[in-house]
Protein backbone atom coordinates (compact mmCIF):
# COMPACT_ATOMS: atom_id res chain seq x y z
CA UNK A 1 0.00 0.00 0.00
CA UNK A 2 3.28 2.04 1.06
CA UNK A 3 4.69 1.43 -2.07
CA UNK A 4 1.62 2.37 -4.21
CA UNK A 5 0.92 5.89 -2.74
CA UNK A 6 4.50 6.61 -2.96
CA UNK A 7 4.54 5.56 -6.93
CA UNK A 8 1.62 7.78 -7.18
CA UNK A 9 2.97 10.28 -6.04
CA UNK A 10 6.17 10.41 -7.86
CA UNK A 11 4.01 10.05 -10.93
CA UNK A 12 2.21 13.35 -9.95
CA UNK A 13 5.32 15.19 -9.52
CA UNK A 14 6.70 14.38 -12.56
CA UNK A 15 3.85 15.27 -14.35
CA UNK A 16 4.03 18.80 -12.32
CA UNK A 17 7.40 18.82 -13.42
CA UNK A 18 6.70 18.10 -17.42
CA UNK A 19 3.59 21.29 -16.77
CA UNK A 20 6.37 23.40 -15.77
CA UNK A 21 8.16 23.28 -18.92
CA UNK A 22 6.68 26.50 -20.75
CA UNK A 23 6.70 27.04 -24.45
CA UNK A 24 7.14 30.30 -25.83
CA UNK A 25 6.72 31.02 -29.66
CA UNK A 26 6.35 33.41 -32.32
CA UNK A 27 7.58 35.01 -35.60
CA UNK A 28 10.89 37.91 -36.14
CA UNK A 29 9.54 40.81 -38.69
CA UNK A 30 10.64 44.16 -39.65
CA UNK A 31 9.42 46.82 -42.04
CA UNK A 32 10.75 44.37 -44.78
CA UNK A 33 8.93 41.16 -44.01
CA UNK A 34 10.28 38.25 -42.06
CA UNK A 35 13.52 37.96 -40.17
CA UNK A 36 16.13 35.37 -40.93
CA UNK A 37 18.84 34.22 -38.33
CA UNK A 38 17.70 36.82 -35.93
CA UNK A 39 19.04 35.13 -32.44
CA UNK A 40 16.68 35.64 -29.56
CA UNK A 41 18.32 35.03 -25.94
CA UNK A 42 16.54 35.22 -22.42
CA UNK A 43 18.60 37.40 -20.61
CA UNK A 44 20.14 35.60 -17.43
CA UNK A 45 19.96 32.16 -18.40
CA UNK A 46 21.16 29.18 -21.07
CA UNK A 47 17.70 29.66 -22.94
CA UNK A 48 18.12 30.89 -26.49
CA UNK A 49 16.72 30.47 -29.73
CA UNK A 50 17.32 31.58 -33.78
CA UNK A 51 14.70 32.65 -36.00
CA UNK A 52 14.50 30.40 -39.22
CA UNK A 53 14.22 31.51 -42.72
CA UNK A 54 10.50 32.34 -42.36
CA UNK A 55 11.29 33.89 -39.23
CA UNK A 56 9.91 31.80 -37.41
CA UNK A 57 11.41 31.25 -33.41
CA UNK A 58 10.81 28.40 -30.41
CA UNK A 59 12.20 29.01 -27.11
CA UNK A 60 11.65 25.70 -24.64
CA UNK A 61 12.16 25.17 -21.45
CA UNK A 62 10.63 28.27 -19.71
CA UNK A 63 8.65 28.58 -16.23
CA UNK A 64 5.95 30.52 -14.91
CA UNK A 65 7.53 33.86 -14.81
CA UNK A 66 8.60 37.23 -16.23
CA UNK A 67 11.45 37.65 -18.74
CA UNK A 68 13.33 39.84 -20.57
CA UNK A 69 14.01 38.69 -24.56
CA UNK A 70 16.75 40.43 -25.83
CA UNK A 71 16.69 40.14 -29.76
CA UNK A 72 19.73 40.76 -32.23
CA UNK A 73 20.46 40.18 -35.56
CA UNK A 74 22.61 41.65 -38.38
CA UNK A 75 21.43 45.06 -40.06
CA UNK A 76 19.05 45.51 -37.11
CA UNK A 77 18.35 47.77 -33.60
CA UNK A 78 18.85 45.47 -31.11
CA UNK A 79 15.77 45.26 -29.01
CA UNK A 80 14.55 44.08 -25.56
CA UNK A 81 11.19 42.84 -25.06
CA UNK A 82 9.83 42.34 -21.52
CA UNK A 83 7.19 39.58 -21.71
CA UNK A 84 5.25 37.30 -18.60
CA UNK A 85 4.43 34.49 -19.41
CA UNK A 86 2.18 31.86 -16.87
CA UNK A 87 1.67 29.27 -20.10
CA UNK A 88 2.47 28.10 -23.74
CA UNK A 89 1.99 31.62 -25.57
CA UNK A 90 3.36 33.93 -28.67
CA UNK A 91 4.95 36.32 -29.07
CA UNK A 92 6.09 38.40 -32.12
CA UNK A 93 8.78 40.56 -32.00
CA UNK A 94 9.44 43.52 -34.32
CA UNK A 95 13.02 44.98 -35.62
CA UNK A 96 14.05 48.59 -36.94
CA UNK A 97 16.43 48.21 -39.58
CA UNK A 98 20.09 49.83 -38.66
CA UNK A 99 23.59 50.08 -40.21
CA UNK A 100 25.15 49.83 -36.61
CA UNK A 101 25.14 46.13 -36.29
CA UNK A 102 27.80 45.83 -38.98
CA UNK A 103 30.34 46.34 -36.60
CA UNK A 104 30.12 42.68 -35.36
CA UNK A 105 30.71 41.47 -39.40
CA UNK A 106 34.62 42.19 -37.83
CA UNK A 107 34.34 39.30 -35.72
CA UNK A 108 32.32 37.06 -36.98
CA UNK A 109 34.89 34.72 -38.45
CA UNK A 110 36.56 34.19 -35.39
CA UNK A 111 33.61 33.51 -33.08
CA UNK A 112 32.35 30.37 -32.30
CA UNK A 113 28.38 29.56 -30.82
CA UNK A 114 26.25 27.00 -29.02
CA UNK A 115 26.20 25.05 -32.42
CA UNK A 116 29.85 24.07 -32.72
CA UNK A 117 31.31 21.63 -30.61
CA UNK A 118 33.57 23.65 -28.46
CA UNK A 119 34.27 24.29 -25.48
CA UNK A 120 34.02 28.32 -24.81
CA UNK A 121 33.21 31.83 -22.94
CA UNK A 122 32.03 34.90 -23.71
CA UNK A 123 32.32 37.74 -21.38
CA UNK A 124 30.21 40.92 -21.89
CA UNK A 125 30.44 44.43 -21.74
CA UNK A 126 28.47 44.90 -18.06
CA UNK A 127 30.83 41.86 -17.07
CA UNK A 128 33.82 43.55 -17.84
CA UNK A 129 32.75 46.85 -16.27
CA UNK A 130 32.43 44.79 -12.70
CA UNK A 131 35.65 43.54 -12.89
CA UNK A 132 37.65 46.12 -14.78
CA UNK A 133 39.77 47.72 -11.78
CA UNK A 134 42.51 48.79 -13.80
CA UNK A 135 44.44 45.09 -14.08
CA UNK A 136 45.89 43.68 -17.46
CA UNK A 137 43.42 42.18 -19.57
CA UNK A 138 43.91 38.41 -18.27
CA UNK A 139 42.92 39.40 -15.08
CA UNK A 140 39.53 40.28 -16.15
CA UNK A 141 39.30 35.97 -17.75
CA UNK A 142 40.82 34.51 -14.26
CA UNK A 143 37.67 33.32 -13.11
CA UNK A 144 36.66 31.32 -16.39
CA UNK A 145 37.30 27.48 -16.82
CA UNK A 146 40.75 26.51 -17.20
CA UNK A 147 42.49 29.70 -16.90
CA UNK A 148 45.34 30.52 -14.70
CA UNK A 149 46.95 33.76 -14.39
CA UNK A 150 50.13 35.02 -12.99
CA UNK A 151 51.15 38.53 -12.19
CA UNK A 152 55.16 39.80 -11.79
CA UNK A 153 54.56 42.38 -9.78
CA UNK A 154 51.93 40.25 -7.05
CA UNK A 155 48.74 42.57 -7.57
CA UNK A 156 48.12 42.52 -11.62
CA UNK A 157 49.15 45.47 -12.94
CA UNK A 158 52.36 45.22 -15.10
CA UNK A 159 53.75 42.12 -16.46
CA UNK A 160 51.41 39.64 -16.29
CA UNK A 161 51.22 36.08 -17.93
CA UNK A 162 48.38 33.73 -18.69
CA UNK A 163 47.55 30.09 -19.39
CA UNK A 164 44.41 28.38 -20.72
CA UNK A 165 44.26 24.65 -20.02
CA UNK A 166 47.92 24.47 -18.86
CA UNK A 167 49.06 25.97 -22.73
CA UNK A 168 51.35 28.88 -21.90
CA UNK A 169 50.45 31.79 -24.20
CA UNK A 170 53.04 31.27 -27.37
CA UNK A 171 50.15 28.82 -28.45
CA UNK A 172 47.21 31.10 -27.02
CA UNK A 173 46.06 32.55 -30.60
CA UNK A 174 44.66 36.17 -29.67
CA UNK A 175 42.72 38.48 -31.61
CA UNK A 176 41.45 42.29 -31.66
CA UNK A 177 38.29 42.46 -34.06
CA UNK A 178 40.32 39.90 -36.02
CA UNK A 179 43.30 41.26 -36.37
CA UNK A 180 46.40 38.93 -34.53
CA UNK A 181 48.21 40.28 -31.62
CA UNK A 182 50.87 37.93 -30.63
CA UNK A 183 54.05 38.97 -31.21
CA UNK A 184 55.37 37.78 -34.82
CA UNK A 185 58.99 36.36 -32.98
CA UNK A 186 58.21 35.19 -29.73
CA UNK A 187 54.40 34.35 -30.23
CA UNK A 188 53.49 35.40 -26.57
CA UNK A 189 51.12 38.48 -26.06
CA UNK A 190 51.83 40.58 -23.53
CA UNK A 191 49.43 42.33 -22.06
CA UNK A 192 51.44 45.23 -20.68
CA UNK A 193 51.46 46.78 -23.88
CA UNK A 194 47.99 47.39 -23.99
CA UNK A 195 47.13 48.90 -20.81
CA UNK A 196 43.37 49.64 -19.75
CA UNK A 197 42.82 48.01 -22.68
CA UNK A 198 39.44 46.44 -21.76
CA UNK A 199 37.82 49.87 -20.74
CA UNK A 200 37.35 50.00 -24.57
CA UNK A 201 36.30 46.64 -25.22
CA UNK A 202 32.74 45.22 -25.64
CA UNK A 203 32.94 41.56 -25.56
CA UNK A 204 35.42 39.00 -25.02
CA UNK A 205 35.49 35.23 -26.35
CA UNK A 206 37.50 32.37 -25.24
CA UNK A 207 37.71 29.12 -26.64
CA UNK A 208 39.20 25.91 -25.35
CA UNK A 209 41.23 23.71 -27.04
CA UNK A 210 42.10 24.06 -30.79
CA UNK A 211 40.38 27.67 -32.05
CA UNK A 212 38.61 28.54 -35.03
CA UNK A 213 40.87 31.74 -36.06
CA UNK A 214 43.51 31.21 -38.89
CA UNK A 215 45.03 34.88 -38.15
CA UNK A 216 47.92 34.97 -36.30
CA UNK A 217 49.82 32.59 -34.08
CA UNK A 218 48.45 28.98 -33.94
CA UNK A 219 45.60 28.07 -31.44
CA UNK A 220 46.73 25.50 -29.68
CA UNK A 221 45.66 25.76 -26.03
CA UNK A 222 43.02 28.18 -26.83
CA UNK A 223 41.96 31.38 -28.72
CA UNK A 224 41.12 34.83 -27.08
CA UNK A 225 39.10 37.38 -28.96
CA UNK A 226 38.46 41.02 -28.33
CA UNK A 227 35.95 43.09 -30.13
CA UNK A 228 36.42 47.16 -29.13
CA UNK A 229 33.32 49.06 -28.56
CA UNK A 230 30.40 48.87 -30.98
CA UNK A 231 28.62 52.17 -31.73
CA UNK A 232 26.85 54.79 -29.40
CA UNK A 233 24.30 56.10 -31.15
CA UNK A 234 23.73 58.35 -28.36
CA UNK A 235 26.95 61.60 -27.18
CA UNK A 236 28.12 60.16 -24.12
CA UNK A 237 31.06 61.62 -21.47
CA UNK A 238 32.39 59.44 -18.57
CA UNK A 239 35.57 60.21 -15.87
CA UNK A 240 36.34 56.70 -13.75
CA UNK A 241 38.83 56.65 -10.58
CA UNK A 242 39.97 53.55 -9.06
CA UNK A 243 42.40 53.13 -5.95
CA UNK A 244 43.85 49.70 -4.72
CA UNK A 245 46.42 48.51 -2.21
CA UNK A 246 50.35 48.91 -2.97
CA UNK A 247 49.51 52.73 -4.21
CA UNK A 248 47.78 51.45 -7.30
CA UNK A 249 45.76 53.84 -8.88
CA UNK A 250 43.57 54.27 -12.23
CA UNK A 251 41.93 57.14 -13.94
CA UNK A 252 40.07 57.23 -17.38
CA UNK A 253 38.34 60.05 -19.12
CA UNK A 254 36.34 58.86 -22.51
CA UNK A 255 34.08 60.28 -24.65
CA UNK A 256 32.17 59.93 -27.77
CA UNK A 257 29.95 61.98 -30.02
CA UNK A 258 27.31 59.56 -31.20
CA UNK A 259 26.04 59.15 -34.41
CA UNK A 260 26.59 62.94 -36.31
CA UNK A 261 23.70 62.96 -39.34
CA UNK A 262 23.38 59.61 -38.76
CA UNK A 263 26.99 58.41 -40.53
CA UNK A 264 29.82 59.80 -38.77
CA UNK A 265 30.88 58.95 -35.47
CA UNK A 266 33.89 59.46 -33.13
CA UNK A 267 34.68 57.72 -29.77
CA UNK A 268 37.87 58.51 -27.77
CA UNK A 269 39.20 57.14 -24.49
CA UNK A 270 42.66 58.11 -22.15
CA UNK A 271 43.91 55.82 -19.21
CA UNK A 272 46.90 56.28 -16.65
CA UNK A 273 47.84 53.56 -14.27
CA UNK A 274 50.46 53.55 -11.68
CA UNK A 275 51.09 50.84 -8.65
CA UNK A 276 54.25 50.50 -6.50
CA UNK A 277 53.64 46.69 -6.80
CA UNK A 278 53.46 43.85 -4.37
CA UNK A 279 57.13 42.48 -5.33
CA UNK A 280 60.01 44.90 -4.56
CA UNK A 281 60.88 47.15 -6.85
CA UNK A 282 58.02 46.24 -9.26
CA UNK A 283 56.34 49.25 -9.71
CA UNK A 284 54.65 50.19 -13.37
CA UNK A 285 53.92 53.29 -15.15
CA UNK A 286 51.19 52.38 -17.71
CA UNK A 287 49.30 55.23 -20.08
CA UNK A 288 46.96 54.44 -23.19
CA UNK A 289 44.51 56.07 -25.51
CA UNK A 290 42.31 54.41 -27.89
CA UNK A 291 40.36 56.24 -30.61
CA UNK A 292 37.52 55.01 -32.89
CA UNK A 293 36.26 56.83 -36.29
CA UNK A 294 34.02 55.54 -37.91
CA UNK A 295 31.27 56.14 -41.20
CA UNK A 296 28.15 54.21 -41.10
CA UNK A 297 26.23 53.94 -44.25
CA UNK A 298 23.35 51.75 -45.36
CA UNK A 299 24.94 48.84 -45.93
CA UNK A 300 28.49 49.11 -45.36
CA UNK A 301 31.06 50.70 -42.42
CA UNK A 302 34.54 51.94 -42.98
CA UNK A 303 36.10 52.08 -39.14
CA UNK A 304 39.41 53.41 -38.50
CA UNK A 305 40.23 52.28 -35.19
CA UNK A 306 44.00 53.69 -32.86
CA UNK A 307 44.61 52.72 -29.95
CA UNK A 308 48.27 53.48 -27.79
CA UNK A 309 49.90 51.70 -24.73
CA UNK A 310 53.29 52.69 -23.36
CA UNK A 311 54.57 51.27 -19.92
CA UNK A 312 57.77 51.31 -17.67
CA UNK A 313 57.40 48.65 -15.48
CA UNK A 314 60.16 47.38 -12.63
CA UNK A 315 61.87 44.18 -13.75
CA UNK A 316 60.53 41.21 -11.21
CA UNK A 317 60.37 38.34 -13.47
CA UNK A 318 62.70 36.12 -11.27
CA UNK A 319 59.82 35.03 -9.02
CA UNK A 320 60.54 34.69 -5.12
CA UNK A 321 62.88 31.89 -4.60
CA UNK A 322 61.10 29.32 -1.78
CA UNK A 323 63.91 30.03 0.54
CA UNK A 324 63.12 33.35 0.96
CA UNK A 325 59.72 32.47 1.31
CA UNK A 326 60.20 30.64 4.19
CA UNK A 327 62.19 33.11 5.53
CA UNK A 328 58.81 35.49 5.51
CA UNK A 329 60.90 37.72 2.73
CA UNK A 330 57.69 37.20 0.11
CA UNK A 331 58.30 40.48 -1.68
CA UNK A 332 62.20 39.65 -2.25
CA UNK A 333 63.01 40.80 -5.65
CA UNK A 334 66.61 39.92 -6.91
CA UNK A 335 66.22 41.97 -10.29
CA UNK A 336 68.58 44.76 -10.18
CA UNK A 337 71.01 43.08 -7.03
CA UNK A 338 74.29 43.59 -7.25
CA UNK A 339 77.16 43.56 -4.28
CA UNK A 340 80.44 46.11 -4.53
CA UNK A 341 83.85 45.00 -3.57
CA UNK A 342 83.36 44.73 0.44
CA UNK A 343 80.43 42.15 -0.63
CA UNK A 344 77.49 44.60 0.27
CA UNK A 345 74.59 44.17 -1.68
CA UNK A 346 73.26 47.34 -3.83
CA UNK A 347 69.72 47.42 -5.82
CA UNK A 348 69.89 49.53 -9.03
CA UNK A 349 66.78 51.55 -9.06
CA UNK A 350 66.21 51.67 -12.84
CA UNK A 351 65.96 48.28 -13.65
CA UNK A 352 63.41 48.73 -15.40
CA UNK A 353 61.13 47.48 -19.00
CA UNK A 354 60.10 50.64 -20.93
CA UNK A 355 58.30 49.62 -24.60
CA UNK A 356 55.48 51.47 -26.55
CA UNK A 357 53.49 49.93 -28.79
CA UNK A 358 50.95 51.83 -31.33
CA UNK A 359 48.42 49.92 -33.26
CA UNK A 360 46.07 50.68 -36.18
CA UNK A 361 43.53 48.91 -37.75
CA UNK A 362 41.14 50.24 -40.88
CA UNK A 363 37.65 48.01 -41.23
CA UNK A 364 35.52 48.09 -44.61
CA UNK A 365 32.03 46.13 -43.62
CA UNK A 366 29.84 45.32 -46.50
CA UNK A 367 26.73 44.07 -46.91
CA UNK A 368 25.38 42.34 -50.08
CA UNK A 369 22.43 41.11 -48.56
CA UNK A 370 20.69 39.16 -45.41
CA UNK A 371 22.93 36.09 -46.15
CA UNK A 372 26.49 37.60 -47.28
CA UNK A 373 28.58 40.06 -45.79
CA UNK A 374 32.40 40.62 -46.62
CA UNK A 375 35.00 42.19 -44.55
CA UNK A 376 38.20 43.90 -44.85
CA UNK A 377 40.93 44.99 -42.77
CA UNK A 378 44.18 46.31 -43.01
CA UNK A 379 46.58 47.14 -39.68
CA UNK A 380 49.70 48.03 -38.70
CA UNK A 381 51.79 48.01 -35.24
CA UNK A 382 54.57 49.84 -34.55
CA UNK A 383 56.39 49.39 -31.22
CA UNK A 384 60.01 49.78 -29.76
CA UNK A 385 61.38 49.79 -26.41
CA UNK A 386 64.26 48.84 -24.10
CA UNK A 387 65.02 47.45 -20.88
CA UNK A 388 67.56 48.48 -18.64
CA UNK A 389 70.05 46.35 -16.71
CA UNK A 390 72.61 46.72 -14.37
CA UNK A 391 75.49 44.01 -14.96
CA UNK A 392 78.51 43.36 -12.68
CA UNK A 393 81.65 41.56 -14.02
CA UNK A 394 80.62 41.92 -17.84
CA UNK A 395 82.89 40.69 -20.24
CA UNK A 396 83.93 43.66 -22.57
CA UNK A 397 84.42 41.54 -25.58
CA UNK A 398 80.77 40.76 -25.22
CA UNK A 399 80.09 44.24 -25.49
CA UNK A 400 82.36 44.73 -28.72
CA UNK A 401 84.34 46.98 -26.24
CA UNK A 402 88.48 46.43 -25.99
CA UNK A 403 90.58 45.21 -22.64
CA UNK A 404 91.40 48.34 -20.60
CA UNK A 405 95.34 48.51 -20.61
CA UNK A 406 96.46 50.47 -17.08
CA UNK A 407 99.40 52.19 -17.07
CA UNK A 408 101.32 49.52 -15.18
CA UNK A 409 100.69 47.01 -17.98
CA UNK A 410 97.84 45.28 -16.57
CA UNK A 411 94.96 43.98 -18.26
CA UNK A 412 91.59 44.37 -17.29
CA UNK A 413 89.14 42.42 -19.23
CA UNK A 414 85.83 42.87 -17.62
CA UNK A 415 83.90 46.13 -16.23
CA UNK A 416 80.56 47.21 -14.38
CA UNK A 417 77.75 48.47 -16.79
CA UNK A 418 74.80 49.74 -17.56
CA UNK A 419 72.85 48.12 -20.49
CA UNK A 420 70.08 48.70 -22.58
CA UNK A 421 68.51 46.07 -24.85
CA UNK A 422 66.53 47.77 -27.53
CA UNK A 423 63.66 46.45 -29.79
CA UNK A 424 62.51 47.84 -32.69
CA UNK A 425 59.54 46.32 -34.55
CA UNK A 426 56.85 46.36 -37.22
CA UNK A 427 54.57 44.23 -37.85
CA UNK A 428 51.90 44.86 -40.79
CA UNK A 429 49.33 42.80 -43.00
CA UNK A 430 45.43 42.78 -44.36
CA UNK A 431 42.84 39.85 -43.91
CA UNK A 432 39.57 39.48 -45.51
CA UNK A 433 36.71 37.33 -44.75
CA UNK A 434 33.81 37.05 -46.72
CA UNK A 435 30.75 35.15 -45.25
CA UNK A 436 27.94 33.01 -46.27
CA UNK A 437 24.44 32.17 -43.83
CA UNK A 438 22.12 29.31 -45.99
CA UNK A 439 20.30 28.71 -43.19
CA UNK A 440 19.80 29.13 -39.11
CA UNK A 441 22.15 25.81 -38.67
CA UNK A 442 24.49 25.98 -41.84
CA UNK A 443 27.36 28.93 -42.64
CA UNK A 444 30.31 29.38 -44.62
CA UNK A 445 33.38 31.74 -44.07
CA UNK A 446 36.29 32.17 -46.71
CA UNK A 447 39.31 34.13 -45.67
CA UNK A 448 42.31 34.56 -45.91
CA UNK A 449 45.28 37.18 -45.37
CA UNK A 450 49.21 38.41 -45.59
CA UNK A 451 51.39 39.89 -42.54
CA UNK A 452 54.87 41.25 -42.41
CA UNK A 453 57.17 41.28 -39.91
CA UNK A 454 60.27 43.71 -39.63
CA UNK A 455 62.42 43.87 -36.50
CA UNK A 456 65.43 44.62 -35.03
CA UNK A 457 67.50 43.98 -32.07
CA UNK A 458 70.52 46.06 -29.87
CA UNK A 459 71.89 46.62 -27.48
CA UNK A 460 73.71 49.95 -25.92
CA UNK A 461 76.02 50.52 -22.95
CA UNK A 462 75.08 53.81 -21.07
CA UNK A 463 77.53 53.86 -18.54
CA UNK A 464 80.91 51.67 -17.57
CA UNK A 465 83.17 51.42 -15.13
CA UNK A 466 85.97 50.73 -17.59
CA UNK A 467 84.49 52.38 -21.01
CA UNK A 468 87.74 51.40 -22.53
CA UNK A 469 87.30 52.10 -26.38
CA UNK A 470 83.47 53.11 -26.46
CA UNK A 471 81.53 56.11 -26.84
CA UNK A 472 78.25 57.65 -24.89
CA UNK A 473 75.55 55.46 -25.94
CA UNK A 474 77.70 52.80 -27.57
CA UNK A 475 75.81 50.61 -29.41
CA UNK A 476 76.37 46.60 -30.21
CA UNK A 477 74.93 43.31 -31.22
CA UNK A 478 72.92 44.67 -33.99
CA UNK A 479 70.50 41.99 -36.03
CA UNK A 480 67.23 42.18 -37.29
CA UNK A 481 64.14 39.46 -38.17
CA UNK A 482 61.58 39.42 -40.64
Amino acid sequence: MKSGALLVAVAMLCSNALRAQITLSGKVTSNQGAVPFAAIVVQHSQINAVSNEEGNYVLKGLKAGRYVLQTKCLGYILRNDTVNVLSDASYDIRLTTSNQQLDEVVVNSTRVDKNNGMAYSNVDAETLKKQNLGQDAPYMLNLLPSVVVNSDAGNGVGYTGIRIRGTDPTRINVTINGVPVNDAESQATFFVNMPDFVSGVNNIQVQRGVGTSGNGAGAFGATINFQTNQLNAKPYAQAISTAGSYDTYRNTLAAGTGLLEGKFALDARASNISSAGYIDRASSKLQSYYLSAGFYGKKSVLKFINFLGQEKTGQAWNYVPEDSVKKGKRTYNSCGEYYDSDGKVHYYKNETDNYKQNNFQLHFIHQFNKRLNLNVTGHFTKGAGYYEQYKAGAMLSDYNMQSVITPKGDTIGSSDLIRRLWLDNNFAGGIFNLNYTANSKLAFTLGGGYNTYFGKHFGRVIWARYASNSEIDHQYGLYTTN
